[in-house]
């Protein structure tokens, strides 16, 4: 038995560890990850974007087939770690003893090592993608470049994920190739992400995909929430998800599909904070039953998409205003008392290639327009509805998907956007100065 065959696993598997190990402390804002973000200068999206590469790295490290670029995203990582304990942080952080600094260059080793192990991996990668005759290999990096951006810069994007219909049935962003073969699906969906005034949001949720037919096909989604904020945390279940499929023969490659569908709310969006009602930010629903509609055209490539969302059951049950808290911290959220959201129109288009049988990869534009100003009622002033200047508008992202099939039955993605024109206020809470969204789907 060769060498590699023996100590390979069990530096791939130490490496893994050490990396997925410290997301807890990333992705749920404990404050010694918090603190030591802050001293970079990064918080809070370096430490959440960090969590990310890091979750992705420790991924790719397992899987025999992305060794090599596991080991090498290893190495970026732990030497901008090391870099930044020796030039700013110290050896030592919080009294550890430089216990991070050692892990740090424990995972550095280990790659390294991996990273030689499995050299040939690496060289036929670039081969394979870097040749003259491999156009897509270059399309590849540039998508997985653009990826890297996302947690690089501190970002604002409407989280329409929590609205709901920019994922719901076909006017999801396309991840495989179009195809009608009768299917069935389970995805867990790992949302995270961090809002306004800094709000930590993870958004999980559970979704089943059933084709039926080349004609028809129903999904139907749950999700919850978890926030984090200065003003305290909150937790509870989302929505509930219904929607239908209606797909017409397909002529000249082209498939138009129709999606009709419905947000049911599992709360009435007035989660509490030591009995006073929290601002959007925090409620893990918008507490309004909502109607949606679509159409969809695609072919192997391309994706074009239009949707409505029309809330039906007019003002939520929040209650939030800031006069309620009288501390400065709330003034600096939008008063949400009886909200009544508008309606919003969906526009998607987006490319979708495949680099080889496992690697698939689509980047777009999406487009989300709220039709109108949003209204909340204060009986201090008035109960009259009252106007939320600047509520009304378009957001604009740039959207990119990657996803990668383990085998025949699981399928690993991650989603994430940039935005170009965002609306001047947001009071539905949707707004994220950053948001990553793995997914992990079983197909049977």
């Amino acid at each position: 038995m060769k060498i590699r065959n023996i100590f390979s696993p069990v530096l791939r598997i130490v490496a893994a560890a050490i990396l997925l190990q410290t997301l807890y402390f990333k992705f749920t804002g404990q404050p010694e990850s918090v603190e030591l973000f802050t001293k970079l200068g990064v918080e809070p999206w370096g430490r959440i974007g960090t969590g990310v590469i890091e979750l992705i790295a420790g991924i790719l490290l397992l899987l025999p087939a992305t060794v090599f670029i596991g080991a090498m995203s290893g190495i970026g990582l732990m030497t901008g770690a090391i870099l930044s304990h020796l030039f700013v942080i110290g050896i030592e952080s919080r009294g550890d003893g430089g216990q991070l600094f050692m892990l740090a260059i424990i995972v550095l080793v280990c790659c390294i090592v991996i990273a030689w192990m499995h050299r040939k991996q690496g060289v036929d990668l670039f081969e394979r993608f870097f040749t003259k005759k491999s156009t897509r290999g270059m399309k590849a990096v540039a998508i997985l470049f653009f990826c890297s951006l996302l947690p690089a810069h501190k970002i604002m994007a409407q989280g329409c994920s929590d609205a709901g219909f920019c994922t719901i049935g076909h006017l999801n962003q396309q991840q495989t190739d179009n195809e009608n073969k009768r299917h069935q699906k389970i995805s867990l969906l790992l949302s995270a992400g961090v809002g306004d005034e800094s709000v930590f949001v993870f958004t999980p949720g559970l979704q089943y995909d059933n084709q039926f037919n080349k004609k028809w096909a129903l999904q139907a989604k749950i999700t919850a929430n978890s926030a984090n904020g200065d003003l305290g945390s909150a937790a509870g279940l989302g929505d509930i998800f219904l929607s239908g499929i209606y797909s017409l023969p397909s002529k000249n490659n082209w498939q138009l599909s129709f999606t009709a569908g419905t947000k049911l709310p599992l709360n009435q969006s007035d989660l509490k904070q030591d009995g006073r009602s929290l601002p959007m930010q925090y409620q893990s629903s918008l507490g309004t039953i909502d109607l949606i509609t679509g159409i969809t055209i695609t072919n192997n490539q391309w994706q074009f998409a239009a949707g409505w969302q029309q809330p039906l059951t007019g003002r939520n049950k929040n209650h939030f205003l800031p006069a309620y808290w009288a501390s400065e911290t709330a003034d600096k959220y939008i008063p949400s008392n009886d909200l009544n959201r508008r309606a919003d129109v969906l526009l998607r288009a987006g490319y979708h290639f495949k680099l080889n049988t496992k690697f698939s990869f689509n980047a777009g534009l999406l487009g989300i327009c709220h039709l109108g100003e949003d209204t909340y009622i204060d009986g201090n002033i008035s109960n009259k509805p009252i106007a939320i200047k600047g509520s009304g508008g378009l957001t604009l992202n740039a959207t990119a998907l990657a996803s990668y099939q383990l085998n025949d039955k699981i399928t690993l993605s991650l989603t994430g956007a940039v935005p170009f024109i965002v609306r001047d206020v947001r009071p539905d809470g949707l707004t994220r100065e950053f948001v990553v969204s793995p997914e992990i789907s079983f197909n049977f």
